[in-house]
């Protein structure tokens, strides 16, 4: 078990449950649930103090950052991946050039894909890059990229599959091009380690591998890009001194990243932050390991596992010959999984053990 924490402790919910779905969403952690429940009780008598939450948004705000090799003023609190794809996507103008095109993977979620793939109606060709077998080649994001490509984006890992791209090489492709390379992490941050060297934009949400609940999004853009982005739904948490210039007629946007933020989910942070906190704790480095352990015991149990062991995160997509009698055979043991592109998708973290992998091997069987 990675150390420093109490697993039990932090994650006494399940009972006699098997949970193998951090993918779709993140076991709720005590500290987080305990905050939570603080939080409704100042609420329902009226001495929630939204003042603290926003301090709590920005502690959210640093220590993302810090966990990607960021600065806190590169980042910005977004409602979403899909609201981090939307801002970035939004950046790029109606064009007449119609040999402008941004590569995406043909089966990418829909938050890294639906953003770029609506661009076309401002005239940028939409070039997908096909799998082979789950596995995205560098040689064919190569094909598809050229000198008139303006974005390649892709998710660091696959939500279908849990491939996980060869982040180094698609920063080499793009490297010296007049082209962006934007990172969905939302199936990567908290479980894989990764730094943003090299890359213009990235996102993730909160409510997986951090640890958090649903509902914020992190959206870091580089700061060679920071001070040309516009905010595309600008509220008061937009400008350069929210806590004190509500009012006109005098108002100046944020010189940071902030400038992009939505307003806070206040209860959010104030969940999010006891996830990160746990990450930080454990360091993602120790759970990335931990994770593809308890991947390779899959695997010496007699489990295929797709993928050589580099291009693996913490998903993990098992061919079955019967999904549905496979999930009526987990419901029988009370194992929560998912099913994803007709295959059983188990998303291993933290909190799972090696008794987890035995009960998943032995309702598979």
């Amino acid at each position: 078990m990675p150390p420093t924490i109490d697993i039990e402790e932090l994650f006494p919910a399940p009972g006699d449950a098997v949970y193998l779905n951090t993918a779709s969403m993140a076991l709720g952690n005590q500290r987080g649930v305990d905050a939570m429940k603080t939080a409704l009780d100042e609420w329902s008598r009226g001495r929630f103090d939204w003042v603290n939450a926003e301090h709590v948004g920005e502690e959210v705000r640093s220590l993302v950052a810090a966990l990607i090799g960021a600065d806190a003023q590169d980042m910005a609190l977004v409602t979403g991946a899909g609201g981090g794809a939307s801002t970035v996507a939004a950046q790029l103008p109606r064009i007449d050039d119609t040999r402008a095109n941004i590569v995406v993977p043909a089966r990418d979620f829909a938050s890294n894909f639906l953003p770029w793939m609506l661009l076309q109606d401002l005239g940028y060709e939409l070039r997908t890059v096909e799998d082979i077998d789950g596995v995205l080649p560098i040689d064919a994001f190569t094909e598809a990229v050229d000198k008139h490509t303006v974005v390649l984006a892709t998710s660091l890992v696959q939500s279908a599959t849990g491939y996980r791209v060869d982040l180094d090489a698609l920063k080499q492709l793009v490297a010296g091009r007049n082209a962006w390379l934007v990172v969905d992490a939302s199936q990567a941050f908290g479980a894989v380690a990764f730094d943003v060297t090299g890359i213009d934009a990235l996102f993730s949400c909160s409510h997986k591998w951090s640890l958090g609940m649903r509902g914020l999004g992190h959206l870091y853009v580089s700061p060679a890009l920071r001070d040309s982005f516009d905010p595309i739904t600008p509220g008061w948490k937009a400008t350069e001194a929210p806590m004190s210039g509500f009012y006109g007629p005098v108002m100046a946007l944020s010189a940071t990243a902030s400038k992009l933020d939505a307003s806070s989910p206040w209860f959010n942070p104030i969940v999010d932050i006891e996830g990160l906190r746990i990450v930080d704790s454990v360091g993602i480095d120790v759970i990335e390991a931990y994770n593809l352990g308890l991947i390779d015991e899959l695997e010496s149990r007699g489990i295929a596992i797709p993928f050589e062991r580099s291009r693996r995160s913490s998903i993990v997509s098992i061919d079955v010959s019967d999904t549905n009698a496979t999930l009526k055979a987990f419901d029988a043991d009370n194992i929560i999984a998912s099913v994803r592109a007709g295959k059983v998708r188990v998303s291993l973290h933290l909190y799972n053990t090696i008794d987890d992998v035995d009960r998943l091997v032995a309702a598979i069987s």
